[in-house]
């Protein structure tokens, strides 16, 4: 279970998640959504141990994430949305087998190297420089890496935004077969065909809706524009604050503070 309690977190004078509190279940199906620069890559950053927590607390399995990194035990695994940002090797296999070098957990799906490349089908691809890889099997490749050391927690950083169809599916239909042994947590600026066991907003810093797809169905359409409508507002010089997030509440909001009477 994630638990992220009070988290506060700023790049210098920029505030970017405001006292936040979440909780994820283990084995849960989750998508964060939200337009650029609602704080949902630095969620990500933050449950996955990359960036440091100075005001709050994060605890995965009841231990905060600064010990399971101290421990070199990945709990959590992330695919970015450029996978050319987490490799390190030049060839498919030495990438793969950087893993098993610094990642010496114990693992009951993939023993080898060659248990990996053969669970995700590159071995005609094996030998291959990275960097001459297309789109498509760059993320696969990428996936496979961190799939290998079998993490308990999968975070997804709209590692889709650059697919196309054919290789979205091709992603997808690997995690379908991991989607009942990990919890999977999927960060998007659009929705997907894809049904999750929860959706989760974020507007400014801060979660506006969390519930399952039925209640996101019923609250998205307003919720969608007001966020383009927020944005659109910033660039005519009027900030709507953080706690105003309803048509109604917007209009009156200008209305005392901008409308001439």
């Amino acid at each position: 279970m994630i638990e992220i309690k009070n988290i506060t977190f700023a790049y210098e004078k920029d505030t970017i998640l405001e006292e936040l509190n979440l909780s994820i279940e283990n084995r849960e199906s989750v998508v964060i959504l939200g337009d650029n620069g609602s704080g949902k890559t630095t969620l990500c950053n933050i449950i996955a141990g990359i960036y440091p927590v100075k005001n709050g607390t994060v605890v995965i399995d009841g231990k905060s994430t600064l010990y399971w990194r101290k421990n070199k035990i990945p709990k959590v695994g992330i695919l970015f949305q450029n996978p050319d940002n987490q490799f390190i090797r030049y060839r498919v296999i030495d990438e793969i087998e950087l893993t098993f070098k610094y990642i010496t957990k114990t693992r009951t799906m993939f023993n080898t190297p060659y248990d990996v490349i053969r669970y995700f089908k590159l071995e005609d691809i094996k030998n291959r420089l990275i960097n001459t890889l297309s789109g498509g099997e760059k993320q696969k490749l990428a996936l496979a890496c961190i799939l290998s050391y079998e993490p308990e927690y999968l975070i997804l950083d709209e590692p889709f935004a650059h697919l196309d169809p054919v290789n979205e599916h091709i992603i997808r239909e690997i995690l379908r077969e991991f989607r009942e042994k990990l919890t999977v947590i999927e960060v998007s600026q659009k929705e997907s065909d894809f049904i999750f066991n929860r959706y989760i907003y974020l507007s400014a810093g801060k979660i506006v809706f969390d519930g399952d797809y039925k209640k996101f169905a019923e609250f998205r359409p307003n919720s969608f524009d007001m966020s383009y409508t927020i944005n659109w507002l910033k660039t005519k010089g009027i900030d709507i604050p953080r706690e105003l997030r309803s048509k109604t509440e917007i209009e009156k909001y200008i209305e005392e503070n901008y409308v001439k009477h």
